[in-house]
C-alpha cells in the first residue's frame, strides 16, 4: 500500500540521498525539487501532503518559498518541515511564522528522527481531516430535492418525522482518497444535539 507524498525540497545530493531512501523504504511517495522554482511547478502538477524544505538553496531562498507556497490557497494547511543546517533562534521563529510545521537541525537530526516527526505531523493532519463537516440545508423543491427524498426514504418535506425540524445534509470529508470525498447522511440538527441518532445516511 502506498502511503503519503512528500516533495523534499533540497539542492544537495547527499542530503537527498540520505533522507529519501529512508522515507521510500517506509513506502512514501517521494520526489525531489532541487530550488525553490521546481518545486512550486511539482506541488501544481501533483500536489504533496508534505513538503520537507530547506532554506539555503540557489534561485529561491527557503523562507520565499515558504511564504509562496502557503500564498497558495490549496496550500495554506499544507504540513511543511523546514530542515536546515542553520540555527538561529530568528530563523525558526520567522519560519513558525511563515506557516512551518516544525524546523529540524540536519547535524542533528538523524533519518529515524526525521521520520518520527514525518508520521507524527501527518498523523494529526488525518485527525484534522476526519473530523472535518460540513452542514447544507436542503430545499425541498428544488433541483433534485424530491428525487433524494423518494430514493432515501425520506419526507418529501425534508421534516424531521420526531420533532418536525427542518432535516440538514451532514457531508463528512474521507481520508482513505487521493480525491476530496465525503460520506454524507440527513440529520435532525434537535435531535442530533440531543445524541440521537441520525436519520438517514446515503
Amino acid at each position: 500500500m502506498k502511503r503519503e507524498k512528500i516533495l523534499v525540497v533540497e539542492d544537495r545530493l547527499d542530503f537527498v540521498s540520505l533522507y529519501t531512501d529512508k522515507l521510500r523504504a517506509e513506502k512514501f511517495q517521494v520526489r525531489v525539487a532541487s530550488n525553490g522554482t521546481e518545486c512550486l511547478k511539482l506541488i501544481d502538477e501533483d500536489r504533496p501532503d508534505l513538503i520537507i524544505l530547506d532554506l539555503v538553496m540557489p534561485v529561491m531562498d527557503g523562507f520565499t518559498l515558504l511564504e509562496n507556497i502557503k500564498k497558495k490557497t490549496e496550500c495554506q494547511n499544507m504540513p511543511t518541515i523546514v530542515f536546515s543546517m542553520r540555527e538561529y533562534p530568528e530563523d525558526k521563529k520567522k519560519a513558525f511564522q511563515l506557516g512551518a510545521s516544525d524546523y529540524l537541525n540536519k547535524i542533528h537530526t538523524t533519518p529515524n528522527l526525521l521520520l518520527q516527526k514525518i508520521n507524527q505531523i501527518l498523523s494529526q493532519t488525518t485527525e484534522k481531516k476526519e473530523t472535518a463537516s460540513y452542514w447544507i440545508a436542503i430545499k425541498e423543491s428544488l433541483f433534485d430535492a424530491p428525487k433524494i427524498a423518494k430514493d432515501s426514504n425520506l419526507p418529501m418535506s425534508f421534516k424531521c418525522s420526531r420533532c418536525n425540524t427542518s432535516l440538514l445534509l451532514q457531508l463528512t470529508s474521507q481520508t482513505d482518497s487521493e480525491k476530496l470525498e465525503f460520506k454524507c447522511r440527513f440529520c435532525c440538527p434537535n435531535c442530533t444535539q440531543q445524541k440521537t441518532n441520525p436519520i438517514k445516511e446515503v
